[in-house]
């Protein structure tokens, strides 16, 4: 008979992306359950209180439920009420919290960070860029946070390695309905405060490589470190050229204008011209690149 390992935790803002720590602290102990028929079901109280060893009080909102193991696989939901369907392997679920209250950051904005559904924890890869104010696109990836000083607009990538896009979830928002989300873009009110979360997952049914233009590619190859540095190198299918990283920052501009296409006129104008501008400017450097890579075999 399956067992259920069950948690309830907090998201902690110390260990969110490239912060060391972990992004979860557990509220109450773990615990597992074994079941005998299916579906197992659970709940999560919407506001969780708890005091900690030190005797400090804490609060904390229910935000999702990430389950892994299910028969139907893993999957997130947003329904305080947790029906899953058992089958043969263990069962981990966890009921993620929010904690209520300000951090002390100072100054309005969107804490965003990507969560990946298969493991049932968030990853550290980049996976968004900011328009018009690309330069916030570094420390939206490395802190989570994006101010809001002015509107922006936060575009998630549509696949990181093997993981495919599935949804933002927008699960605070201040005021209410100034953030919005359309597709893979969010898009965040000037002055306003909001918690939102990126879902990934690998395709189900087989492979793990992610459909291009409605095809999935099959071959595999082993890179070396140089190339996954963006350095060039070998790999066990040839070389790759030290300007290939050049080539996927094109058609990350790419990606950045047909997102912007989905906004109103305004969010067009100023998602389009910054992915105009980065064309350019990749481009620029893409065809240094390739002259001095030709002239190393003069």
């Amino acid at each position: 008979m399956p067992v259920v390992h069950t948690r309830y935790v907090t998201y902690t803002a110390a260990g969110r992306r490239r912060h060391p720590g972990s992004s979860a602290a557990d509220i109450t102990a773990p615990f597992d359950n074994t079941v005998s028929s299916s579906p197992y079901t659970d709940w999560a109280p919407p506001t969780a209180n708890w005091t900690d060893g030190d005797g400090v009080v804490h609060s904390a909102n229910f935000a999702f439920w990430s389950v892994t193991g299910s028969a139907n696989g893993a999957y997130v939901s947003t329904n305080p009420a947790l029906s899953v369907p058992v089958g043969d392997t263990p069962i981990g679920v966890t009921a993620w919290y929010l904690p209520t209250g300000g951090d002390g950051i100072g100054e309005p904005g969107t804490y965003i960070d990507a969560f990946d559904v298969d493991v049932g924890d968030f990853f550290d890869d980049d996976f968004v860029s900011v328009a018009p104010d690309t330069d916030l696109s570094f420390n939206a990836n490395e802190d989570g946070l994006v101010p809001t000083r002015a509107p922006e607009q936060i575009t998630a990538f549509a696949a990181i390695g093997p993981r495919l896009l599935q949804s933002w979830q927008l699960l605070v928002v201040s005021p209410a309905g100034a953030d919005s989300v359309n597709g893979a873009v969010l898009s965040t009110a000037a002055k306003s405060m909001a918690v939102a979360f990126a879902f990934y997952q690998r395709p189900r049914g087989g492979s793990t490589v992610p459909k291009l233009d409605g095809r999935v590619y099959e071959a595999g190859v082993r890179i070396l470190f140089g190339v996954t540095a963006d350095g060039g190198g070998l790999t066990d299918k040839g070389p790759v050229p030290p300007w290939e990283p050049l080539v996927r920052e094109l058609a990350n501009a790419m990606a950045l204008a047909y997102a912007g296409r989905q906004g109103g006129a305004e969010t067009r104008l100023a998602v389009v011209s910054a992915a105009a501008k980065q064309l350019g400017a990749t481009a620029a450097k893409l065809s240094r690149a390739m002259v001095e890579e030709a002239k190393q075999g003069l």
